[in-house]
């Protein structure tokens, strides 16, 4: 049963919750089926592979909650005037949505909406 949702924020806060559990159990499934599959011949590869599988899926899970931050911020009027994906300093201006710039930043991980 959904709890009841107040805000658009709500909404991402309780997705993203839930996300954050299926993040871990992919990367798991993933990784046992790479290892399963090649263990003896590729274990340094593997190691890779489940760095970057789990940083991927960390991103578009940073992506969701700040989302979450910038809907919420909409709903209630207040001035936003960047979503930044990464960690400053910034690298290109993506585009620009109702005086909202889009951003991405030098450093990947991580993610901010300036209000």
């Amino acid at each position: 049963m959904l709890p009841e949702l107040q805000a658009p924020g709500c909404f991402f806060i309780f997705v993203t919750s839930k996300l954050y559990v299926l993040v871990v159990f992919l990367t798991y499934k993933v990784c046992a089926f790479i290892i399963k599959e090649n263990a003896e011949q590729m274990s340094k590869i593997i190691n890779f592979f489940m760095i970057v599988i789990f940083l991927l899926i960390l991103s578009f899970l940073v992506i969701i909650h700040e989302l979450g931050h910038l809907f919420t911020a909409l709903f209630f009027h207040v001035k936003v005037e960047e979503f930044g994906l990464g960690i400053p300093p910034k690298v290109r201006t993506l585009f620009s949505w109702k005086g909202i710039e889009f951003t991405l930043n030098a450093f990947p991980l991580g993610g901010f909406v300036r209000m």
